[in-house]
This record gives structure tokens, sequence and C-alpha cells, in this order.
């Protein structure tokens, strides 16, 4: 859209301006029962802001109803994440496109190659994204005495260690290793002596 703007009064015109875009609100159908069909029998499941569309539902013996339509620009607050928890607090709803940042727990570290991020956005009344927190390792005092090593720079203790972490060990004749941690699994050697 061109639109002339004069500056400052002295003259000089403006020709062109850019602005924002206006998107589409639309509300897509997800209901698949019969009901559904029958009151909208041409298939239709996208409607346009205005457009309306009459649906029965039923309640079922759990206290739920069988299929709500759910409007497709906006989500309600972000699902649980395995190990993880977000970063702010969250809101009831969200527009499309709105995402929200999550964070691993304590000694859980953040995947971050593709497909994985730190975010969950909202796209037409869904959270899409993939996130994932890989595990630590624990090793305990008992686990180092049954496999006959101890720790290689202090006493024997319950070590926790983050993904991709190692820990120096040593087994009673002196050889030492390191093990590293992967997503929750540390494999530690017999040191039988």
């Amino acid at each position: 859209m061109r639109v002339p703007v004069k500056l400052l009064g002295f003259g000089f015109w403006l020709l062109s301006l850019n602005f924002a875009q206006c998107k589409e609100i639309t509300c897509e159908l997800k209901s698949t029962t019969s009901g559904v069909k029958k009151i909208n029998p041409d298939g239709k499941i996208i409607f346009r802001a205005g457009e309306s569309v009459e649906i029965t539902f039923t309640c079922k013996d759990d206290g739920k109803w069988d299929n709500e339509p759910v409007c497709a620009d906006k989500c309600g607050p972000p699902p649980e994440i395995s190990n993880a928890d977000t970063k702010e607090i969250t809101n009831k709803e969200y527009k499309t496109e709105e995402r929200v940042e999550y964070k691993c727990f304590d000694k859980y570290i953040m995947n971050l190659s593709p497909p994985f991020s730190k975010y969950l956005t909202c796209v037409k009344g869904e959270w899409k994204g993939d996130i994932y927190c890989f595990k630590p390792c624990i090793v305990t005092v008992e686990e180092m005495d049954k496999r006959g090593i101890r720790l290689r720079w202090k006493a024997n203790e319950k070590m926790i260690s983050p993904h991709d972490d190692g820990i120096d060990f040593l087994c009673q004749s002196g050889k030492a290793f390191r093990s590293t941690c992967k997503d929750g699994v540390m494999l530690l050697p017999e040191c039988g002596e």
C-alpha cells in the first residue's frame, strides 16, 4: 500500500509505508462424531471469524463432553514436560505463535539438538515442539564397593553426574579410569582383585 505522508512541513513526501498484515482468525472443528457430520454434511472443518455452526454434545458417564471443537487460534496452559518446568508463571490461554520457554530440573541437561528445543509454541490450538532433558547419573557408595572401585580424587561418597560429565575412578590395584554419563547411564567396570 502506498500512502503519501508529508514530513515536517518541508514538502518532502514519503512514497510508501509498510503496514502489518492482518491475519485471518479461524476455528477448526476437531470433532469426528457422527452428530457433527449430520450437522455439517459437506465436511467443512475450518470456519472464519463470524461464521457459526451448531453442534450438539453429549455428556458422558465420566462427566466429560464426548468431543468438543477447539478454536484454532488459542491454546490452554502449556503441558507438563518430564524433568522440566516452565521458566515463568504460565497463563491460562495463549494465542497462536506465542511460545513458552522450559528449563530442566537441577542436574538435568536440555537437549538442544534438532528437532529438540527449549520452547513449545501454540499453533492453531495445539502445543508444538519437542523438549527433552537428559537424565543425570547417580553412583552410590554401595555400587562402588560392590565393584571394587573408589573415587580417584576424594573419599567415596554418592555422586550425581550430569549428562556428558565424567567421574574419575580407581581400582584398588591403582588402575585409573573415567566413566561418562550418557542420559542416566554410566558404565562402571568390575575391579575384582
